[in-house]
């Protein structure tokens, strides 16, 4: 899929934000010592009709029967539940025994790592049973399919990876979602308008997503 639209957006979000590019490479290399290559193929999104669930799930929302992707956070709902993900996409601010239960029991992992969650990746990522790997910029041995948020790098992911539809549960772009991860709520509130921003570049630029 080709996401050179994406690259101006990235600069936009690093301008905003103050994200320092050394730290990037940092998170990149770091990653890399851990990669496995190729294993995107194992999350089996090619064709699937995909529900991406963001952190503003609340007790009355029903759980997709559908090929589901967490968003960081929002797995802790799923456990609550006893309803297992099929993939959970995080940067690892959300919670890290929900992770871990969902992969014990079947869910893949994608990890995104970012300069901002270095020391989470240090801690984390060698104990954790990840599928794949990501980071902000392309590299060799780790997978990039854009975006900023777990949010929107999970509907990215989907595209790229040949998912026949996507669609949304549990986004709100003027609150923070209940089961949100660690997060400063100024900053976290900025974030949101930032995906609600990146949501509308999408749904203009693919008919896969429903939006």
């Amino acid at each position: 899929m080709n996401l050179t639209w994406w690259w101006d957006l990235q600069d936009k979000i690093n301008q905003d934000f103050n994200f320092n590019i050394e730290r990037e490479i940092v998170a990149q290399r770091l990653l890399a010592r851990f990669s496995k290559k190729d294993t995107s193929t194992n999350l089996n999104i090619a064709g699937k009709n995909v529900v991406v669930v963001g952190a503003d799930i609340t007790p009355d929302t029903i759980l997709p029967k559908d090929f589901t992707i967490v968003a960081d956070g929002a797995v802790k709902a799923f456990r609550e539940r006893n309803h297992i993900p099929n993939i959970v996409v995080s940067d690892l601010d959300g919670y890290p025994s929900d992770i871990n239960w969902a992969t014990k029991n079947g869910a893949s992992l994608v990890i995104h790592g970012h300069g901002d969650n270095l020391s989470r990746l240090i801690e984390n990522v060698p104990k954790m049973n990840f599928t794949t790997l990501t980071s902000t910029y392309p590299s060799e041995s780790l997978d990039c399919w854009g975006g900023f948020t777990d949010g929107d790098r999970s509907i990215l992911m989907a595209l790229s990876l040949d998912a026949a539809s996507v669609s949304l549960l549990g986004f709100s772009f003027d609150s923070i979602g209940k089961y949100t991860g660690t997060s400063f709520p100024q900053i976290k509130k900025k974030k949101l308008q930032w995906a609600k921003y990146i949501l509308s570049e999408i749904s203009s630029r693919y008919d896969r997503f429903h939006y």
